[in-house]
């Protein structure tokens, strides 16, 4: 279970240096594997999505980060 929380750190580290645009781009990515490997419970993307969701919301809701790469992240899926 360490090895899971250290991760969890360095990640949560690692998107908190990123530009807007870094984290948008990396978002967007991110929403659509979490979303292609939806019948995968234990695929290691699930663990991200909340880090990465609380960060894009520390930037600003006026941003919209987070919204702005599910809406990318659909789009390129075909929606």
């Amino acid at each position: 279970m360490k090895d899971f929380e250290k991760e969890k750190q360095d990640y949560i580290a690692e998107i908190a240096v990123m530009t807007d645009e870094e984290l948008l781009k990396h978002a967007e990515t991110l929403i659509w594997l979490d979303a292609f490997t939806a019948n995968n419970p234990h695929a290691p993307v699930h663990r991200k999505i909340d880090p990465l969701y609380d960060e894009c919301q520390k930037r600003g809701s006026e941003k919209n980060i987070y919204g702005r790469a599910h809406r990318a992240a659909e789009r390129s899926a075909g929606y």
